[in-house]
């Protein structure tokens, strides 16, 4: 009975890979880093820095912005996105299912992912001369991709992220190539951001900067959009009505199974010649295109072919009683 207590106490201090994705999971939303990385995908490689601050409060602020080819920068502040164009345009939105602009953050716990995701530990290494974990996230069906995180040892930020097919073919990779951690203090943090970042998300210094460019509103109402079955694991976790124009609107739905989102666009239909269907796939990305009772509707997701045709088949519009 000794042997075994003291085997379960060495099994309980090994590192998994549950515990490691808990790990980044809170340091994402508890720890100041600001680095610099590089993003590859099928059509190229760009560089962009990224700047993650905490207030005293909890509140995040995060900002993201090209180091190469555009000028472009982002900037979310708790659930409020800003893009500011190289035009020195502004678009504002609010964003009510994503908490994070960087690093890939999971939505749900740990159980209800495992339903969905098998995680494994990998050997070690290093990203940016820091020592890492590496953790891999094997989808379990068709309808998702898989993930290979480099962790680091010491925080567990994310510091490499690979998105990969089901036959392991890499799609997408973000690596950092160096980066900076330390904990929030009096000194930092999101009530006392850098001033670049304050003025950003909070508007300050905003005189240079058009008014926003997006004038559409999102209103109150809900789109009547449902998905009844489509691929299992996703839930919808975002709704609404954005008009443009009177008379002129576009529904959105967004499901998410906890790492992946499938998002949904619907709007009334112009002319049957206007029409638009089939699919279409570049890079990670998959789109699908279908005409749903009098609506143009448009299914778009960083997953597989098959996710986003098996929502677009299970969409039922305003005008469907099935």
């Amino acid at each position: 009975m000794v042997c075994l207590a003291a085997g379960q106490v060495i099994a309980e201090g090994v590192d998994s890979a549950d515990r490691w994705i808990a790990r980044m999971i809170d340091a994402t939303r508890s720890l100041d880093f600001e680095g610099s990385f590089v993003y590859f995908n099928g059509s190229g490689i760009s560089s962009a820095r990224v700047v993650h601050e905490v207030a005293e409060s909890g509140e995040e602020v995060q900002r993201l912005y090209a180091l190469n080819g555009p000028e472009r920068e982002v900037i979310r502040q708790d659930r409020k996105t800003t893009l500011l164009l190289s035009d020195g345009k502004e678009l504002s939105y609010a964003d009510q299912f994503q908490s994070s602009l960087f690093p890939l953050v999971p939505t749900r716990d740990l159980d209800t992912l495992a339903t969905s995701y098998r995680f494994e530990l990998g050997p070690e290494d290093r990203v940016a001369g820091r020592p890492c974990q590496e953790i891999s996230i094997k989808p379990l069906d068709e309808y998702r991709y898989g993930y290979n995180l480099w962790l680091d040892r010491e925080t567990a930020v994310l510091m490499r992220a690979d998105l990969l097919d089901r036959d392991g073919k890499r799609l997408e990779q973000l690596m950092f190539t160096e980066i900076t951690i330390r904990q929030p203090s009096s000194g930092s943090g999101a009530g006392n951001a850098s001033s670049a970042t304050r003025e950003a998300a909070t508007g300050e210094g905003a005189a240079t900067v058009a008014q926003s460019a997006d004038s559409s509103a999102v209103l109150a109402k809900a789109a009547d959009w449902r998905v009844e079955g489509g691929p299992p694991g996703f839930e919808e976790v975002y709704r609404a009505r954005k008009a443009s124009a009177p008379g002129e609107f576009t529904d959105h739905l967004v499901l998410s199974d906890g790492l992946a989102t499938v998002s949904v666009h619907a709007q009334p239909l112009a002319s049957a010649a206007s029409a638009v269907e089939g699919e279409s796939h570049m890079g990670a990305v998959s789109a699908y295109a279908k005409v749903v009772g009098e609506h143009q509707v448009y299914v778009v997701g960083e997953v597989p072919q098959a996710t986003v045709r098996a929502v677009a088949e299970a969409l039922r519009g305003p005008e469907d009683s099935r």
